[in-house]
């Protein structure tokens, strides 16, 4: 009979323990979503500046499409700059993004609102080889 107790009463505690810990658990979603990110965006500072506030990106969905650019090569007008935007963590999104070598790099976005002013910017940094040129861009929505 004892250890009859015993055992139930360890069987409760682990019963208890888990619903406790399951109850603590914190079910977070990210602050915006890619509807936050639709509409257009101008490259305005990077580390290729030479490319800065000469391409537009406009995002519809979880696509970001070039909208119009003044550079030559991959990015032509229609290309997919940036896909499969993802919400990650509060204002931080995971995407691809379209190298200039015609080659799709694992990325992070981060949206900032600032509600002093108003300005809505994105921070990307590119996950490419180091500290190449265009690893990280700031952009502004237009």
């Amino acid at each position: 009979m004892k250890h009859q107790l015993k055992f139930i009463s360890i069987c409760l505690l682990g019963i208890l323990l888990l619903l406790f810990s399951q109850s603590c658990r914190k079910n977070k979603s990210p602050l915006y979503n890619t509807d936050d990110l639709a509409g257009q965006w101008k490259r305005v500072l990077s580390s290729k500046p030479e490319y800065d506030s000469l391409m537009y990106v406009s995002i519809s969905g979880s696509n970001g499409s070039v909208d119009s650019t003044f550079i030559s090569g991959n990015f032509t007008v229609g290309t997919i700059k940036w896909k499969s935007i993802t919400p990650d963590d509060d204002s931080v999104f995971v995407y691809k993004d379209l190298g200039s070598d015609n080659s799709y790099y694992s990325s992070r976005m981060t949206y900032i609102k600032n509600s002093d002013n108003g300005i809505e910017t994105l921070f990307l940094e590119i996950n490419s080889n180091g500290e190449e040129n265009g690893s990280w861009q700031y952009w502004e929505r237009q």
